[in-house]
């Protein structure tokens, strides 16, 4: 014959698993949040944004990233084997071409161009920059 289980018990123990499961996620978002904040810290993000307005958001290195770092970090984030180009726009008119170039740095390059490098997103938001990532497919509506 089956054993009855009391149901308070149950309840207690479901209860408590709940409970536990909410510390852990706490925990977690914790985690999560801190490891967000030593990233923007130390890393530039850009929404990468295709030509059909398909976007990711890629993180690269603020000290000693060159403009080629910014390039491949894009090809790997995307899965691309080729990148045509990556431009930023200001004015929804004028636009600059990123040089896929080792010798210039990032930070340099945005610190020269900073009229053309302006937050997507408002404060508190962290500062995340767009970048039109050209890969040659023509998309159509």
């Amino acid at each position: 014959m089956a054993e009855l289980v009391n149901p308070v018990n149950a309840i207690n123990a479901i209860n408590a698993i709940n409970e536990e499961n909410n510390q852990l996620i706490t925990v977690y978002n914790e985690k999560i949040q801190y490891y967000f904040q030593s990233i923007t810290k130390s890393k530039y993000l850009f929404e990468i944004t295709k030509c059909c307005n398909y976007s990711e958001i890629v993180s690269v290195y603020k000290e000693q990233s060159s403009l080629r770092d910014l390039y491949q970090n894009v090809l790997s984030q995307f899965e691309h084997n080729s990148l045509l180009e990556l431009s930023v726009i200001k004015n929804d008119t004028d636009k600059l071409v990123i040089p896929n170039d080792e010798n210039i740095l990032l930070r340099e390059f945005i610190n020269r161009n900073s009229s053309f490098f302006i937050p997507i997103y408002p404060l508190p938001a962290a500062v995340v920059y767009r970048i039109i990532f050209d890969d040659g497919h023509v998309h159509s509506h």
